[in-house]
């Protein structure tokens, strides 16, 4: 048997991938983990592409309050400089 015929089963695939995620993603982990359901593979991929955007956004969210510029007032003050005699 080649490495291209092995099988992995949904309840490995599911527990390699929460098992491979880093320590910020514990509380993930621990509200998949006791849903009650196993989830399948998809299922963590959609909810884990969800927590990721609610992350990015949260992380964005909180360099505009601290008053740091966002990618989009920076992409617009470098515009704004260039066009300036």
């Amino acid at each position: 048997m080649t490495a291209s015929e092995i099988i992995v089963s949904n309840r490995e695939l599911v527990l390699i991938t929460l098992g491979g995620l880093p320590m910020n993603w514990d509380t993930f982990i621990t509200t998949i983990s006791n849903n009650g359901k196993f989830p399948t593979f998809d299922e963590i991929l959609s909810k884990y592409t969800q927590e990721e955007t609610r992350m990015i956004s949260t992380r964005r969210t909180q360099k505009h309050e601290e008053g740091e510029p966002t990618t989009f007032a920076t992409q617009g003050k470098k515009k704004k400089e260039k066009e300036t005699p």
